[in-house]
């Protein structure tokens, strides 16, 4: 089943997950009880959204996929291939090649018969349209919005549609007739009960825009989920799959390189497998180290082709292109650095910094954190540091030349824990603002003395926050050094709601303590932690 759209080595592969396929079964049990629900998820570029997607559908067959990407180029382009992507999945399901579904007169062939009067009078609508001299790109695209719910009605069935790299709908403003293709989105879904959509983008920034922004027609229209790297844990079994039978301080090494994200996890396993099979190699800590290396300085590597891809593609329209370069070198050195500080480096004005900086924001190479700046995925930070300085490395590199790579790569590239702690802190701090509906700062006590990580007010309820990235439990110790901080804060004797967010969770004491005083503990997704008796 779904052999084309999801082959069996992609299955065995699909790692974890459980929360978002969680989100993703109640919207589907949601559907099937009359309430509509839409749902997006974001993430950085292979982090595994379009896995998840395809493991969804495998578990619950019947939903259409259509990546937005690969078809909006053009109105009439977009419009025949978004409904021809949901004539095939009706008719194939995923177990064959769309081709016979990707051009109209192929298409209407197929609609006639699946006997589906929707279908074929969609087909038959876009065909005559297309013998115009003239088309209506906006009768096109309301065309292709329409035809699911039409689908639905006229058979009583529920379908799940899912749209990926769904930012990619912008480049049909090409189009002079075609003001905003999302507000003709939202004008075909708003009054629709039989389809629910779920949406999936790399761009998250412009997702953000398309889905946050009050100014946008989809602001507040779906629910948001954020797709993050693998833990430690999902990294190691990731890893077993690969490398099966293999000692976790192994797993740890790999998982130490690409700091949980699948496919980096994924690329450095595959080279170190085949150094293993093909070279008989001992798989050790030091051959993990070259493997990675290879990956990230060889044309052959696949973390090589997928970083150049990237800066290609985040540059390509971009001006100011070489101040751009700049940027990107002089926080590839040293992150973690102010604007004043990357305006020196390139010999510009602050002013005129922060808005290539923003720009780089926007295309989700960097992200900032309070007043610095960070890359969003360090591995690349490592890729572009050596490829500015021209460094490569053929695919078994002379030992003599790793040792000196890996020394550099040790002391200047690889984050320390706590550059990555400070980064998720924020991270975590944004997520529960959204959802308490509050604005959380760090508190900071006149006299110095006591700080607390975040601190808000609503109405007369203070919200206060503690956060503990690490990787190992939060203890009965640290609920306790976060009860005594409140209770010596200027808060002590006001109404106050408490909240304690641990990474790697909390032992059964930290549990039992928090219960008895009213502590809300969390976990690094912002799920409830029930407390033990």
């Amino acid at each position: 089943m779904m052999e084309y759209f999801y082959p069996e080595h992609l299955k065995k592969m699909f790692t974890n997950r459980k929360r978002e396929l969680k989100d993703l079964e109640y919207t589907r049990d949601s559907l099937d009880k009359g309430t509509l629900r839409n749902i997006s998820f974001f993430g950085l570029r292979r982090i595994g959204k379009s896995l998840l997607i395809k493991e969804f559908m495998y578990r619950n067959p019947g939903n259409i996929y259509i990546n937005i990407e690969e078809i909006a180029s053009s109105p009439e382009f977009f419009s025949l291939r978004y409904i021809g992507y949901i004539a095939y999945w009706l008719n194939e399901n995923g177990d064959a090649l769309p081709d016979d579904y990707m051009e109209i007169n192929a298409l209407i062939k197929k609609c006639t018969e699946m006997n589906i009067k929707a279908l074929t009078d969609a087909v038959t609508k876009l065909n005559l349209e297309f013998s115009k001299e003239k088309r209506d790109h906006n009768f096109l695209l309301g065309l292709a919005f329409t035809l699911p719910e039409k689908i639905c009605r006229e058979k009583n069935k529920k379908i799940m549609l899912f749209l990926d790299e769904f930012q990619a709908l912008a480049v049909l403003k090409k189009s002079p007739q075609v003001l905003n293709p999302f507000a003709l989105f939202r004008s075909a879904i708003q009054n629709q009960s039989g389809t629910s959509y779920v949406l999936a983008g790399s761009q998250i920034t412009k997702m953000r825009s398309i889905l946050e922004d009050h100014k946008e027609p989809l602001f507040l229209q779906f629910n948001v989920l954020n797709i993050e790297p693998f833990t430690r844990e999902d990294t190691y079994e990731l890893c077993s799959k690969i490398l099966p039978g293999q000692d976790t301080d192994i797993f740890e090494s790999i998982y130490k390189y690409s700091y949980g994200h699948p496919f980096h996890t994924t690329s450095v396993c595959e080279r170190v497998k085949e150094y293993s099979e093909k070279c008989e190699l001992e798989i050790t800590n030091e051959l993990i180290s070259q493997a990675f290396l290879v990956e990230v300085l060889s044309k052959e590597g696949n973390i090589n082709k997928f970083c150049r891809y990237l800066y290609d593609i985040s540059l390509e329209k971009a001006r100011g292109y070489g101040i751009l370069k700049a940027i990107l070198t002089v926080l590839a050195e040293k992150e973690g650095t102010t604007i004043t500080e990357i305006a020196r480096g390139i010999k510009r004005s602050p002013q005129a910094t922060k808005k290539y900086l923003m720009w780089l924001e926007e295309v989700d190479l960097i992200t900032k954190y309070e007043k610095t700046y960070f890359y969003k995925d360090p591995v690349f930070r490592t890729w572009l540091a050596y490829y500015e300085k021209g460094i490569e490395l053929g695919i078994m590199p002379k030992r003599e030349m790793l040792k000196n790579l890996l020394s550099n790569l040790e002391e200047k590239y690889l984050r320390t824990s706590s550059e990555l702690g400070r980064a998720k802190e924020f991270e975590t701090k944004v997520k529960l603002e959204k959802k308490l509906g509050i604005e959380l700062k760090n508190y900071m006590s006149k006299d110095g003395q006591i700080e607390i990580d975040l601190a808000g007010k609503k109405d007369a309820l203070i919200y206060l926050v503690e956060i503990k990235w690490k990787n190992k439990s939060s203890d009965y110790k640290d609920i306790e050094n976060f009860l005594k901080k409140t209770e010596k804060s200027e808060f002590s004797d006001k109404e106050k709601k408490l909240f304690f967010i641990s990474k790697s969770g909390f032992t059964s004491s930290a549990l039992k303590l928090a219960k008895s005083n009213n502590v809300t503990v969390l976990d690094r997704n912002l799920e409830a932690i029930e407390a033990v008796n």
